[in-house]
């Protein structure tokens, strides 16, 4: 009997493990995610790559923007930390995350509608995220979006997406810095054009995953996104 109650148990505690396992928009409608999922879906997931950096404090002289860092990126599997640098700038500087959102997808635009009525807003059916984007969309977001908001436009010449298959690169179309109150930057949004001057997709149905960098020669970031895992319920999703 008691052996009977611990498979029981084990049957039932390998059920909610699978449960939290489980990927939200494969599973579920965009209104039954939760607070938690929504999180996940915004912060790292196939559409939102984060990517750590340390951010410099200079005691004089410094902008307190300069980053401790190089080339790299986070792979599918999660974030990853970048650091250079001796052990006293490193004890004199803190990590920064940057998260990549591939914003014009469904699942982050759902996410976002979410996370709206989390907050107590009811978008209404005529709301941006309800309209399916002409160009493809880019967020990049931080904590502190100083330095690339001091770039603006400057960052059509240093972001681009790669192609993994053939290293075609895309140069975005328009760059817009976010502001929230009193003029902070929040994040920047980059569009990529869906289609090349000839009317060929940009983006091949085959490609494997594409790379998105930006920033500048001090601080560059790149993000991996994984074209196969890019799928929710109606298929590819970009």
């Amino acid at each position: 009997m008691r052996k009977f109650r611990w498979m029981v148990v084990a049957a039932a505690l390998a059920f909610a493990l699978a449960a939290l396992a489980a990927d939200p928009w494969k599973e579920k409608a965009p209104e039954q995610w939760s607070q938690s999922e929504v999180q996940k879906i915004l912060n790292d997931s196939p559409w939102s790559r984060p990517y750590e950096v340390m951010q410099q404090s200079f005691a004089a002289g410094g902008s307190g923007n300069d980053m401790v860092g190089g080339t790299g990126g986070a792979s599918s599997g999660g974030g990853k930390r970048k650091t250079s640098g001796s052990d006293e700038s490193m004890q004199n500087g803190r990590f920064i995350t940057y998260v990549a959102q591939w914003y014009s997808s469904r699942t982050v635009r759902a996410a976002q509608l979410r996370k709206a009525v989390f907050a107590g807003a009811a978008p209404g059916s005529d709301h941006p995220l309800l309209q399916v984007p002409e160009n493809y969309q880019v967020v990049l977001q931080s904590a502190d979006m100083s330095l690339f908001a001091k770039l603006g436009d400057g960052l059509k010449k240093t972001t681009y997406l790669e192609m993994k298959t053939t290293h075609q690169r895309i140069a975005p179309s328009q760059v817009i810095v976010l502001q929230g109150n009193g003029g902070r930057p929040l994040g920047v949004a980059f569009e990529f054009p869906k289609k090349t001057a000839s009317g060929e997709p940009t983006v091949a149905a085959d490609e494997k995953s594409i790379d998105f960098v930006s920033g500048t020669d001090d601080l560059k970031l790149k993000f991996r996104f994984d074209l196969g895992k890019m799928i929710d319920q109606k298929g590819a999703d970009l």
